[in-house]
């Protein structure tokens, strides 16, 4: 968290500059009409929100409502062009194959995480869309006109729905999709009637955390679940994403995901102790804000030894070696922390454009192959290592990755100039090797 929320892996940039200006796991067995916090609930926890659309399509028969935690209301419009493709997949794609179809990095994605809801919404999974907004703000603070002009820029709404929308005792009202939307702020949120499908993406709680000082992070996770848990919600499923495989988060928060699961599997946690190794992680990040180093480091080599199969520990290891400047272990600890979670390969991605600052192109090449092991499917890695051995007059060695890149399909509406692109690289490779 010493980054917070607030660095991107370099992975995000070269899909959104590639895309321009154009807009996996099994589902568990969630019990029936159970009260949200109340009692145990196994929620699927995925990376992308996209990956949850299966387990919503299996109560679609029950018409729940969907009340979405995050700070993106997954609301993008779709594609006309693959309209009909995604709706396919909404309504009939297999849970193992979406991966493939809604992650951004591949070649030729179908649905992205912004265009989730939207999705789930026009395929008629949901009756009604409750969105908890992620501010601290008072009833008495929110602006419709601000509320609607930011889902109008974000584009939402139509023109039409924009226009509808209303404000009422703290919580605004209208029309997404056909379909009838509430947003409102935990606070203001009414209690709500009949089967609900709850989403909970972990970038709810990046607005409302403004550091280990002013709200720690820990104690903020415990209201917001506990104001969830007041609520008195019949669960027809719960669905969490971690959302850092596109880049939207960065990877120092990717235990957030765990310990809320953790927490809406073992509600009792809102009444008793915090586990020992939240309580180490708070106190590191709360003296992250004191530069405590060595008081960090000792916090989580404890933490390792509770949990030493727990890939966020080593990542944390990870960092606080870098602080140390002790290369050798810092990578050793990211290795360990990869193995147990792949996600933090995209750890290598940021190493390597560290790696180029500091004019070590070989370094930067060996951390760009060690993310390409990891992540075989995204081309976007290959592709930058086919620029930086460009830059190094490599032309030979950058050609094959130009070839291989040359021979994927890539989406026409996502990535467009994609091709256009590998041939100005491969021409760039003409020169004497």
């Amino acid at each position: 968290m010493r980054r917070h929320f607030s660095r991107l892996p370099i992975l995000l940039f070269l899909v959104l500059a590639l895309w321009g200006c154009q807009q996996q796991q099994a589902t568990p067995d969630t019990p029936k009409q159970l009260k949200l916090l109340h009692q145990p609930l196994e929620p699927l926890l995925v990376e992308l929100p996209g990956a949850a659309i299966p387990t919503w399509r299996e109560s679609r028969a029950a018409k729940p409502a969907l009340v979405l935690l995050s700070a993106d209301p997954f609301l993008r419009p779709l594609p006309e062009m693959l309209e009909t493709d995604i709706l396919q997949l909404v309504s009939r794609g297999r849970a193992e194959t979406w991966h493939q179809k809604t992650t951004p990095q591949i070649a030729d994605p179908l649905l992205l995480p912004q265009m989730t809801v939207t999705a789930a919404l026009k395929a008629g999974l949901f009756s009604e869309l409750i969105w908890v907004i992620p501010t601290a703000e008072e009833a008495q603070s929110l602006s419709v006109e601000v509320f609607q002009k930011q889902l109008s820029d974000y584009g939402a709404l139509t023109p039409e729905e924009t226009a509808e929308v209303k404000l009422a005792e703290g919580v605004f009202s209208g029309s997404v999709q056909g379909t009838p939307f509430r947003a409102a702020p935990l606070a203001q949120l009414p209690v709500l009637d009949g089967p609900i499908v709850v989403h909970i993406d972990v970038s709810y709680f990046q607005p409302l955390y403004k550091g280990e000082i002013k709200t720690p992070l820990f104690p903020l996770i415990h209201d917001s679940l506990a104001g969830l848990r007041d609520k008195q919600f019949e669960i027809e499923a719960v669905t969490l994403s971690r959302s850092n495989l596109d880049g939207r988060l960065p990877l120092e928060v990717r235990f957030i995901g765990d310990a809320v699961a953790e927490m809406i599997r073992s509600p009792q946690l809102l009444e008793e102790s915090v586990p020992a190794n939240w309580q180490r992680r708070g106190d590191a990040l709360y003296l992250a804000n004191f530069f405590q180093n060595e008081k960090i480091r000792e916090l989580h080599l404890a933490m390792e030894q509770d949990a030493p199969q727990d890939a966020a520990v080593k990542y944390d290891l990870y960092l606080t070696a870098r602080l140390f400047k002790e290369g050798n272990k810092a990578l050793n600890y990211l290795r360990q922390a990869v193995a147990l979670d792949r996600a933090y390969a995209l750890e290598y991605m940021t190493l390597a454009s560290m790696a180029l600052e500091k004019n070590r192109p070989q370094e930067a090449l060996r951390m760009l192959d060690l993310a390409i092991q990891t992540f075989p499917e995204y081309p976007f890695i290959r592709l930058e290592k086919a620029r930086y051995l460009i830059d190094l007059k490599e032309y030979q060695r950058a050609r094959g990755i130009i070839d291989d890149l040359q021979t994927l399909d890539y989406s026409a509406v996502y990535h467009p100039r994609l091709p256009q692109i590998l041939s100005e690289m491969k021409k760039a490779t003409q020169g004497d090797d």
